[in-house]
């Protein structure tokens, strides 16, 4: 026979807490009610579980036996529960992804990852200074060699100079050489590497705009304000528009790489499943990484 669950609650704290006040405050009910449920639970069971001495309430020896017992069975029902409410769950996925990326080439991809995984509750981040310890993974831009994580190639980028058809007119690479020039911080050595790279001399006036930000420089090109040298990938949405050609497609510069990152050690399921997603993408399901780019672009 189980005594009522109310009673065996009410003592299991009063029990802990040696005081009927405290253990009313943290039960939300009544000194008086703790000492009536304790008295129906020593009425079941035939046995004192308590003793007054000087105004203190003490466990028999009886009750502390018993109190030990339930605070270990209280125990493994809180685990228990919790471990079944995990278990129901739909499990998280928390990506890190670039603005830009996230904005012109991820997210209009998104509803095929969806609805393949719809197990997966998809969280997407673009703040580089958020937490990084609440990252699963993350598509990250750079040289591929970071510690404490593993990472895998996705595609090298490719950056090109970008204008819109009321900016610079731009017959011959010679012509960079007075055009303005738009500037981002996040690729502040391209236009020197692609001016060395064709034997061009920069204008003394041609850098007076420089942007933070892939989308305001993209931006800048839109209207008319100059020569964006960007990733076609993160300019695909304003290329398929008519907003930004590419005067030059025989001229570029290969730059950093995109890498699919998580933390060394394994793993999750869930990391596992966007991270072969993100491949079948970049590979047009099945080809080489190699040919990649030309997906990524589509």
């Amino acid at each position: 026979m189980l005594p009522p669950l109310s009673a065996l609650r009410c003592f299991e704290v009063a029990a802990k807490t040696k005081n009927f006040s405290v253990a009313a405050d943290i039960l939300c009910i009544t000194p008086s009610a703790v000492s009536h449920q304790i008295k129906t639970l020593e009425a079941f069971v035939g046995r004192q579980l308590f003793v007054r001495n000087n105004r203190r309430m003490q466990l028999t020896v009886e009750g502390e036996i018993y109190a030990r017992k339930l605070s270990k069975a209280f125990s493994e029902i809180e685990e228990s529960t919790n471990n079944l409410l995990s278990s129901s769950r739909v499990p998280r996925l928390v990506v890190q992804v670039a603005p830009s990326l996230a904005h012109s080439w991820l997210v209009p991809r998104l509803a095929d990852f969806v609805q393949r995984n719809c197990q997966v509750q998809l969280q997407l981040v673009t703040d580089p200074n958020g937490d990084q310890s609440r990252t699963d993974c993350e598509i990250r831009y750079g040289h591929g060699k970071w510690p404490n994580v593993e990472s895998r190639m996705l595609w090298v980028d490719e950056i090109k100079p970008l204008v819109s058809r009321q900016g610079p007119t731009l017959s011959s690479v010679d012509d960079l050489s007075s055009a303005p020039l738009i500037h981002t911080r996040s690729r502040q050595h391209g236009w020197k590497s692609l001016f060395d790279r064709y034997a061009l001399v920069e204008g003394a006036d041609q850098g007076s705009l420089s942007f933070d930000r892939t989308v305001l420089a993209l931006e800048a090109a839109v209207a008319g304000l100059g020569v964006a040298l960007e990733s076609p990938l993160l300019a695909r949405r304003l290329l398929a528009e008519g907003l930004l050609t590419i005067p030059l497609e025989a001229i570029g510069i290969e730059d950093e790489a995109y890498y699919f990152v998580h933390p060394e050690g394994g793993a999750s399921r869930e990391v596992e499943l966007f991270k072969e997603w993100i491949i079948s993408q970049v590979t047009g399901k099945g080809g080489s990484a190699a040919a990649g780019v030309q997906a990524c672009l589509a």
